[in-house]
């Protein structure tokens, strides 16, 4: 059988790829229940592999690590009354167990070999089903059983706007747009086929839905991530239209600000936020807790609560470390990512597919700065996989004297 050839570390892993953007719990909300899921992959390959090297993982980590667990006792104290019981910060506990899962599976990916051709398929036809999904929710044939007749603005794009129905399973139009950003670099690395009019064919097609599902989900930010990844991976392969294609994404940032274009009210969030970090009265029993933030996951609850803030996320994974975090964290998570694309770099991986794992990392880096994307279950899988993955080296093998 064809799957006789992969190992169970594999297997584990490519069923979750597969699965985690398209299932959820019913008792918990999307977003959580898909995160919970995903924790549970990290958890399931973790304990299919036989060993781990944690001597492979950058000291940096390590002291992110240390810190935001040592956070609590230097963050301050929100007490709340649940069930006739008084408890501290009760929401980091779920922050830190998904923190862990996440470092588990990161560090089995990076002591393992994975096969590395699987994932990327895996993950480029999750992407491609997901873009389907998003079409026949936009035309309104999400159930073809139930034609959906009671969407007049299914159409909505096409007169500009955030389409409200092309989230795919994701619950979000621009997290669905961010899910295919992640994934379009791997239609580009397709170089499985022999045949290569049948290569084109799974490259083209694949390709050709990511774009048209993105567009319907009318996300500014997923066609920069589109951009992005293209012009890494064709960095590799055609450098001409590299060239075209960034110069196409310079005149188009330039081009949507001078023609009105909005930021959502992010930027305004954004300098509340830092007045908030900033403030002097984040003293609790007379110590300044700028250093160390207000507590990993305490967004909601320390800002979006007492400023009466319709953003519970910070929209910009760095700005929200920086709250939560604190300067310490901020400064060891930036070192964290310098030391991995540098990593990278230099370690100048073979194949289309470490490109497009490479691609598709600095996908999630660059949209960071605008979505969520390392909160959101199947997205902060995948991109940890493409951080792990594209930086994995064989162990060196030793030669009898």
């Amino acid at each position: 059988m064809i799957l006789d050839k992969y190992t169970l570390r594999d297997k584990v892993l490519a069923t979750g790829l597969i699965l985690t953007p398209f299932l959820t719990l019913a008792s918990m909300s999307n977003w959580d229940g898909k995160l919970f899921i995903a924790s549970m992959v990290c958890l399931a390959v973790f304990f299919s592999v036989e060993s781990i090297n944690f001597r492979r993982v950058s000291p940096w980590l390590i002291a992110f690590l240390g810190v935001i667990f040592i956070q609590p006792h230097f963050i301050p104290k929100y007490t709340f009354q649940i069930m006739g019981g008084e408890f501290i910060n009760p929401w980091s506990w779920k922050c830190y167990f998904n923190i862990l899962c996440f470092f588990l599976l990161y560090v089995t990916l990076i002591s393992n070999k994975f096969d590395i051709k699987l994932m990327t398929r895996c993950m480029m036809w999750a992407g491609t089903a997901m873009a389907v999904y998003i079409i026949l929710q936009t035309i309104g044939v999400e159930q073809f059983w139930a034609r959906n007749t009671e969407h007049p603005e299914a159409w909505h794009i096409l007169r500009g706007g955030n389409n409200p129905w092309a989230y795919g399973s994701l619950g979000n139009a621009k997290i669905a747009g961010a899910f295919l950003a992640l994934t379009f670099p791997f239609t580009l690395a397709y170089t499985e086929e022999p045949d290569k009019f049948l290569g084109f064919l799974k490259r083209i097609i694949p390709a050709t839905l990511h774009v048209f599902a993105v567009i319907l989900t009318n996300s500014r930010c997923a066609a920069l991530g589109f951009l992005v990844g293209a012009i890494i991976v064709l960095a590799y392969s055609r450098p001409r239209i590299m060239w075209s294609l960034l110069g196409l994404m310079v005149a188009g940032v330039i081009g949507y600000y001078l023609c009105g274009g909005t930021d959502s009210g992010r930027l305004v969030e954004w300098q509340k936020i830092w007045t908030v970090f900033t403030m002097p009265r984040l003293q609790f029993d007379g110590r300044q807790y700028g250093f160390f933030g207000q507590g990993m996951g305490s967004m909601p609850f320390a800002y979006s609560g007492p400023m009466q803030s319709p953003f519970t996320r910070a929209h910009n994974e760095y700005l929200e470390i920086l709250f939560c975090g604190g300067i310490v964290g901020f400064v060891l998570f930036v070192k964290v990512i310098f030391g991995w694309v540098r990593g990278v770099i230099r370690n100048k991986g073979e194949g289309a597919e470490h490109v497009a794992l490479f691609a598709s990392a600095m996908v999630s880096i660059v949209m960071a700065f605008w979505v969520f994307v390392w909160q959101i279950g199947p997205l902060a899988l995948y991109a940890l996989v493409c951080f792990a993955l594209s930086q994995y080296r064989p162990p060196p093998t030793r030669t009898a004297l």
